[in-house]
């Protein structure tokens, strides 16, 4: 039987009809890339036990998403140190229900991966930090919100990492289209790779079989790229059916 991976949906935040219907949404691209390594995408609802709907699948991946609200982002500061109009941010539920999820999956030992806000968020839920904006956190380094979707820049690989068994340890290129990042990590952490101008672009837990997190996009890159993380990821997911 195929592992069952679990994505969790996400509130749309675009206005909302006439009628005041919510609506939860997840990105094609996500399933397809699970679904081409082997796997069976369940979508995952905004729901009140994230322990019930962990029962139900073999690995979670968190998708992209949103931008997290800086701490000071309510005072009067905050104009001044965080441009208007930068910022489009994920739902208080969709980030309470996605970090609920995610310690959860961590309790069950169960595999994870992140991808962008899934990576950012894995980091604030198990003690890290975020740089909030990065022109503004770190001045010196370029953008990382490449214009051109099919842009690349490229990142180092720490060597004998569980991201080195996956695409090898050396210099790789990747996409980009974020303007914050992971700043810091937690205990049972470590970084395992940057971009030449030092921003982590991956993290990965050292006390879990598969715990690993990307600042890029692989479900949009070329299929060898896409196909090396998403198939370790999927192998991850097959083991734990024994």
């Amino acid at each position: 039987m195929q592992p069952q991976i679990g994505i969790p949906l996400a509130l749309d935040t675009r206005e909302p009809s006439s009628s005041n219907r919510r609506y939860e949404r997840l990105e094609r691209s996500y399933v397809e890339a699970v679904e081409e390594a082997g796997g069976v995408s369940l979508g995952l609802p905004l729901h009140a036990s994230p322990a019930r709907l962990l029962r139900s699948i073999d690995a979670l991946l968190l998708p992209g998403g949103g931008d997290f609200a800086p701490p000071a982002w309510t005072s009067p500061e905050s104009s001044e140190t965080y441009p208007p109009g930068v910022f489009r941010f994920a739902t208080p539920e969709t980030i309470e229900f996605q970090s609920a999820l995610f310690a959860e999956a961590m309790r069950m030992q169960k595999p994870v991966f992140g991808i962008c806000f899934g990576m950012q968020l894995m980091a604030l839920s198990s003690g890290g930090a975020l740089h909030y904006h990065l022109p503004t956190d770190l001045p010196h380094a370029p953008s990382h919100q490449l214009q051109d979707p099919a842009a690349l820049h490229s990142i180092e690989i720490e060597a004998g990492s569980l991201l080195a068994r996956s695409l090898g340890p050396h210099e790789t290129a990747v996409n980009s289209r974020h303007h914050q990042a992971v700043a810091s990590v937690g205990v049972h952490w470590k970084i395992s790779a940057r971009s030449r101008d030092t921003v982590i672009e991956a993290i990965e837990c050292t006390s879990a079989a598969f715990c690993l997190g990307v600042q890029w996009h692989p479900e949009n890159m070329s299929d060898l790229h896409r196909k090396a993380l998403f198939r370790s990821f999927v192998q991850a997911a097959t083991s734990m059916r024994g």
